[in-house]
């Protein structure tokens, strides 16, 4: 079953974290199990806050309702979700949610929060501009695709600063060889920004292009206006990645991201 429209937050009647996961130096998986009656529904692409000691961190649901974890419980009450948290040397409030959760401390959660998510009402296609732990978001949005056998296409960007801040290349090369509605491609952006024009190759189907999100966006496109556009990351990349975009024929009604809630910028409408 799937909700056909946003529900209210709220807290689930239980929750236990089942595993706890390094993906790489700089990115944990969190998989979290929730029971409530009735059940939470959440769209993909929408996020939730992990509440700890009283105070909430939003984190994108890395995963689609009813995901595949979940369905093995055939229990109408249980949902099973993924996120994927960030940490660095320089943000001591992620380092302190991973001590919290390994410790096995108590936490609670509340969902479904935020407007930027996929929402089944047109065949567009998809471009889905991620960045860092955005790739969470993209993750929900191309899961509930697959689980619901969504057609359009999808064309996945996902950039790092460097190559080894990648992570689940494994399920990047699954949907590449199993979905043929998807094309992904990777953005690793150099330390003097320079983008050169040799191509290098994740797995056969997925090429890695030296550059930042937004140049080789415009590398790839000059008609923006076909597609539904969701943006994945911190203020700055999306802020940024708009005004490079907005000359292709962006539409601003059909371009989504949660930063157009937390941290709007004016200088970006149209």
């Amino acid at each position: 079953m799937y909700a056909t429209f946003p529900t209210m937050a709220r807290s689930p009647d239980s929750v236990r974290l089942l595993s706890l996961t390094q993906l790489n130096r700089s990115v944990y998986e969190a998989v979290i199990e929730y029971r409530s009656d009735p059940i939470i529904h959440f769209f993909p692409g929408q996020y939730l806050e992990l509440i700890i000691d009283r105070e909430a961190f939003p984190f994108s649901i890395a995963s689609a309702f009813n995901n595949q974890k979940s369905l093995q419980h055939q229990d109408d009450h249980v949902q099973i979700i993924d996120l994927h948290i960030g940490v660095s040397t320089t943000n001591s409030q992620s380092q302190k949610i991973i001590d919290h959760l390994q410790a096995d401390k108590p936490f609670s959660l509340s969902l479904p929060k935020g407007s930027c998510y996929y929402d089944d009402t047109s065949d567009d296609p998809i471009i889905i501009i991620a960045a860092s732990t955005g790739f969470a978001q993209a993750k929900s949005i191309i899961e509930h695709c697959s689980l619901y056998q969504k057609e359009q296409a999808i064309h996945l960007y996902w950039g790092t600063r460097e190559q080894e801040s990648l992570y689940m290349t494994h399920l990047l090369d699954k949907w590449s060889r199993q979905l043929n509605n998807i094309t992904i491609h990777i953005a690793i952006q150099d330390e003097d920004g320079v983008l050169p024009k040799e191509r290098e190759h994740l797995t056969p189907s997925i090429p890695i292009r030296r550059g930042m999100l937004k140049e080789v966006l415009v590398e790839d496109y000059t008609d923006l206006s076909p597609f539904k556009i969701f943006l994945c990351g911190s203020p700055n990349m999306v802020h940024h990645t708009l005004k490079a975009l907005y000359p292709l024929n962006l539409r601003r009604e059909n371009t989504f991201s949660d930063v157009f809630e937390y941290a709007p910028n004016m200088d970006d409408s149209q």
